[in-house]
């Protein structure tokens, strides 16, 4: 009783949820090359995008709105999915070979899912529907996200669990397994004793002690100490402008050099 687009069946999109360290990214990277061999017997074009670009770029992938050509603009963040998709079309006007690539999109792997909020998810099912030129949601592509509500939540938007949009197109899938923490019970305790909504203030006393003690937590002292695919959380606008300066020095300091010649063949 599937759906039919294109003569292939529609899958409902899927977003896999549950705590740090239960191979969410893995499993939805997993189920998108699932999708490629067993499904559709071919290479298929397929993209990992997230809000954090830091996280893209160590998966293989590109920042939201790279892909899309989202531009929050002065206000920081728009507040209609209408708007964020008025300037994706804007454009994706002007970049007609972005406009292709979306256009040929079929999987689209979304990290962290739970930042993206729900006026941009919607941006996202607008403008691919009208690229894809049809009203299935997504246009078709089939849309993998992988995330944790407990964690960071969107900035000033709905986060995506609470939309009627993800409650009604979804399938939700919660992992429970703490594969990362499998061997240190004293993490597995500290992941499920912060879950918990409200802590009581002896659970909160033993959590500080535990993050204090430098023989069970890695204190570091410089962000740049940290493991390439940390997130940053920065709460002030000068540690932001800071950390943004120390990346741009790093990246103008590590140049290549590229020789080429260039042909003119001959015509007719």
């Amino acid at each position: 009783g599937r759906k039919v687009y294109h003569g292939r069946p529609l899958i409902r999109p899927l977003y896999v949820q549950g705590p740090p360290g239960t191979g969410k990214t893995f499993l939805g990277l997993q189920a998108l090359r699932f999708v490629a061999k067993s499904i559709c017997s071919r290479d298929i074009e397929w993209e990992v995008v997230s809000l954090s670009a830091q996280r893209a770029s160590v998966l293989g992938g590109i920042h939201i709105h790279s892909l899309f050509g989202f531009w929050p603009g002065r206000s920081c963040f728009y507040s209609t999915a209408q708007q964020y998709a008025a300037s994706s079309m804007a454009h994706l006007s002007r970049r007609p070979e972005k406009k292709r690539w979306l256009h040929s999109l079929e999987v689209l792997f979304i990290d962290e899912m739970c930042q993206v909020g729900g006026p941009l998810l919607l941006a996202m099912d607008i403008v691919l529907r009208n690229v894809k030129g049809n009203d299935v949601p997504f246009g078709g592509v089939l849309v993998i996200g992988a995330g944790d509500h407990y964690q960071n939540e969107p900035i000033n938007e709905m986060p995506p669990l609470q939309t009627s949009f993800v409650q009604f197109h979804f399938d939700v899938v919660t992992l429970t397994h703490l594969f990362r923490s499998r061997n240190d019970q004293l993490l597995q305790r500290l992941i499920k004793a912060i879950r918990v909504p409200c802590m009581t203030a002896t659970t909160i006393e033993w959590v500080l002690d535990v993050l204090k003690n430098p023989a069970v937590c890695n204190h570091i002292t410089r962000p740049e100490d940290a493991p390439p695919d940390a997130m940053w959380l920065l709460p002030k606008k000068v540690a932001v402008n800071e950390a943004r300066k120390q990346f741009y020095d790093k990246a103008s300091s590590s140049k290549a050099v590229v020789a080429a010649e260039d042909y003119m063949l001959a015509s007719g």
